[in-house]
């Protein structure tokens, strides 16, 4: 074979790999020479078909029903069994939507020649230069700075790192609940997410989507899609994340080998208290515990800089599982409270549930007719994204646009984003619900003093 050839060859093969068609109508995705399962390289899927079923010129707008659901029947007769039942949890755009071929690798699935660059370079050491500089030209100590680095290299004994060597399941020391993670200790988990929350910016951690470990140290490092205002804020809340997940490591391993737990408040005074000795070296504001009174956002008095509507729904989501649990509390010019409710969903990632209750919150400004109503959400990255009619995220895309259809339906409802600090009520309902597994509406009687409390008491 001739170099250009071997080129073409390369390329064909890279492009299998990499790219991958969102399904909408279906009519433009051949099944055999397509790629369109998106956890499968192209080897993997062609080894799952059925040899006894190939048919030429096969679309795969053959295997959706009438209602743009999978047709399991057909499906399990042109796959392998072990695949088939997998293949019917892809989601799938609406079938009015033309199919659109994305790139995995792309945050938001568009292509360049830089990540094109970037996926036939992976994993040479050159691609990771740029990321060791940072780490070690961070102004934390050097233990810290090895913590770093050994996040992303994945070499600390997390139960995630463990299983791949020895194969052993292992839960999270904290929670108990989800496997034991960098990503899910230091973000997901009950305590990161408190933590997080009290801290100075109030950050919803679980929102927050990273592809792997060096995505999230790299975060950590030059953060984004965060309303910092300036490069001293941005500096003052690198030194606070890194803080934050250093002491979570810590806190972990000494519950597990001691079996000492901490209140959440302690934990948070021994994070800004590191955070501000590093903060007094480089000569920047002091960091302060975050504490949110619920009477100023019940009042609106710190969000009048934006202008409320008659009705004013503050949405938030909760994560368990695969189970997102959506609250929405409307109130409102005067700030006082409309109704409540809370309702169970299943989703992929913090970031579809948020956009799942904020698709919750169009829904009940159009059933209710509200003529004004104001959408109120923490998530920053869905409200840019639904504002600039873009997903954020491929892997969220068939959500995202049905959030976007969702908000067409109350054309005189507005979005805009505010601060977690502002939030706590939604917040807290949304954790009460989970907690309790009560997923109902919820009177002006029941939830007045939850608004007032921060705690849901009958």
């Amino acid at each position: 074979m001739s170099f250009g050839a071997r080129g073409i060859m390369a390329s064909r093969d890279l492009i299998r790999n990499e790219a991958y068609f969102l399904v909408g109508s279906g009519r433009n995705v051949d099944i055999w020479h397509s790629p369109w399962v998106p956890w499968l390289s192209w080897e993997e899927y062609v080894a799952s078909f059925n040899p006894r079923i190939q048919e030429r010129g096969v679309t795969v707008s053959s295997l959706l029903l009438s209602d743009s659901s999978w047709s399991m029947e057909v499906m399990g007769r042109m796959f392998r069994p072990s695949l088939s039942t997998m293949m019917g949890s892809i989601p799938n755009l609406s079938s009015s939507t033309p199919d659109e071929l994305i790139w995995k690798a792309s945050k938001d699935g568009s292509f360049s020649v830089k990540v094109a660059y970037q996926a036939i370079i992976r994993g040479r050491s050159g691609l990771e230069d740029e990321l060791w500089k940072l780490i070690w030209r961070s102004k934390v100590y050097e233990r810290a700075k090895c913590f770093l680095w050994k996040i992303a290299r994945d070499i600390l004994p997390f139960g995630s790192r463990l299983h791949q060597i020895f194969g052993n399941i292992s839960t999270s020391i904290l929670c108990l609940a989800e496997e034991d993670s960098p990503i899910h200790l230091f973000f997901r988990c009950d305590v990161a997410k408190q933590i997080w929350r009290s801290g100075p910016w109030g950050i919803c951690s679980e929102a927050l989507v990273f592809q792997d470990n060096k995505a999230m140290v790299r975060w950590l490092l030059t953060p984004s899609n965060l309303p910092l205002a300036n490069a001293g804020e941005r500096s003052r809340f690198t030194l606070y994340a890194i803080m934050v997940c250093f002491h979570l490591w810590k806190y972990r391993n000494m519950v597990f080998h001691d079996g000492i737990k901490w209140p959440i408040p302690k934990l948070q005074q021994a994070i800004l208290a590191d955070a501000n000795s590093l903060a007094d070296l480089e000569d920047v504001e002091e960091l302060q515990p975050h504490t949110p009174t619920v009477a100023d956002m019940a009042l609106g008095l710190d969000t009048r800089q934006y202008p409320w509507s008659n009705f004013n729904i503050f949405v938030d989501a909760a994560v368990r599982g695969r189970s997102g649990i959506v609250a929405l509390i409307v109130f409102d010019l005067t700030g006082q409270v409309v109704e409540a409710a809370t309702s169970r969903h299943e989703v992929g990632s913090a970031l579809e549930a948020e956009l799942v209750a904020i698709r919750e919150a169009c829904a009940l400004s159009a059933r209710r007719n509200w003529a004004n109503s104001l959408l109120l959400s923490d998530c920053q990255v869905a409200v840019a994204g639904l504002k600039a009619r873009r997903s954020p995220d491929w892997t969220v895309r068939c959500c995202f646009d049905r959030s976007l259809q969702a908000m067409s339906t109350a054309p005189n409802s507005g979005l805009v984003w505010i601060p977690r600090k502002l939030n706590v009520a939604a917040h807290d309902l949304a954790a009460w619900a989970a907690n309790f597994s009560c997923f109902r509406a919820f009177s002006d009687r029941e939830v007045a003093p939850f608004v007032a409390t921060m705690n849901f008491v009958f």
